[in-house]
């Protein structure tokens, strides 16, 4: 695995590329703070398929952060499925507009 950084006074992204086999994937993670005083951290992860079919292996993440982010708040939410691409991006996260404004919502009261 290879990787790129790119750090600003209060974003940090790393871009993996993670090779197996036949395909190839780009891993964008992103460390944002998310209030003025750097206390609460905002981390984004993203792939995208630069080659091959896209078939997705497994692979895990650990993230190592400081007793200060020792409160955690984890948005995952029932009926969310990672079956496929269609069905990811139909149930994950704020975008499907559907669930969009009660999702929203949802993480501004956490």
């Amino acid at each position: 695995m290879k990787s790129e950084k790119e750090k600003t006074d209060r974003k940090m992204t790393v871009v993996s590329r993670l090779i197996c086999k036949k395909n190839e994937f780009e891993v964008t993670d992103t460390y944002e703070a998310a209030d003025e005083s750097g206390s609460s951290v905002l981390v984004t992860s993203r792939i995208h398929c630069t080659k091959g079919k896209g078939f997705l292996p497994r692979f895990g993440k650990a993230f190592r952060f400081g007793s200060s982010f020792d409160d955690v708040a984890y948005c995952g939410r029932n009926g969310e499925s990672y079956a496929d691409i269609p069905t990811t991006q139909k149930t994950i996260g704020l975008v499907p507009p559907e669930t969009r404004a009660e999702r929203t919502q949802e993480v501004k009261e956490i």
